[in-house]
């Protein structure tokens, strides 16, 4: 509606949230459509090198789901050439009672069917090569262990820089380009090599941040609000709910022993 309305602006700003949720989640049919739609906003708006930008996400990722569609289309394939060695087996068996009636029509018959099964069997093993030949090609788009070890690095280099991670507005979009990645590659890394969607890891950094101001010297000048905010988080709610979930205790909770243990190691 944004977008038809000519507010571009709007648009391009909640077609980034979804952008957001998908990727957390991993729903790359969105993230496809998403991509492409921004392209086509930048484009409106005459930003010829941000349209660029967002048309390469968008077939980056578009490849990648061509890449799970061969692989159904593979397996698929395989239960076929399974289902047509039963038949076989089968027409086998009727073979063998038309020999036995020896008739010369049951025989002609036999033969059709023993040229339809073999005809179809090597249509399908010519079908799955074609199809092992191309995903060959699509081999290149994937990962290698050196440039994943590398962006791992990079991830890394930029979660450990709170005046980045703390920025409420920051997201796996400002990540990747950060790394100089794209948001599929930088969201398989996430949840592949350190077990959790993009959301779980900038929190588990967020708290990490938090635990260090309570500890610190200064943690008496802040309110629990205040640190939430400091952190990254928009609302006392989340932050206290996130940090419980993390730590396994309250912020309250977490303060009050931090300054029991001051007050003992003062005393």
């Amino acid at each position: 509606m944004y977008f038809e309305t000519n507010k571009f602006d709007s648009a391009s700003y909640y077609f980034k949230l979804s952008n957001t949720i998908a990727s957390d989640n991993n729903f790359l049919g969105i993230l496809v459509r998403n991509f492409l739609t921004l392209s086509k906003i930048e484009e409106s708006k005459g930003n010829t090198k941000t349209t660029l930008e967002y048309f390469k996400q968008y077939t980056n990722i578009k490849d990648s789901l061509l890449n799970i569609e061969i692989f159904d289309e593979i397996n698929q394939l395989q239960r076929l050439y399974e289902v047509s060695k039963t038949n076989q087996k089968i027409e086998n068996l009727i073979v063998d009672l038309k020999v036995k009636e020896r008739t010369i029509y049951h025989q002609k018959i036999i033969r059709r069917i023993i040229i339809f099964v073999f005809f179809f069997t090597c249509c399908i093993f010519t079908y799955i090569l074609l199809l092992h030949n191309k995903l060959r090609k699509f081999k290149k788009n994937v990962l290698s262990l050196d440039i994943k070890s590398e962006l791992i690095n990079r991830i890394l280099a930029v979660m450990d820089d709170t005046s980045i991670i703390c920025d409420p507005k920051f997201t796996i979009y400002n990540l990747a380009e950060l790394v100089n990645s794209n948001q599929l590659y930088v969201s398989q890394v996430i949840n592949n090599d350190f077990k959790k969607n993009f959301r779980s890891f900038l929190n588990s950094y967020r708290i990490k941040e938090a635990q260090r101001i309570f500890s610190s010297s200064e943690a008496e000048k802040y309110t629990i609000e205040h640190v939430a905010s400091k952190v990254g988080f928009k609302s006392r709610t989340a932050f206290r709910e996130t940090f419980k979930e993390i730590t396994g205790t309250s912020p309250n909770v977490y303060l009050k022993s931090k300054k029991e243990q001051k007050k003992n190691i003062n005393g």
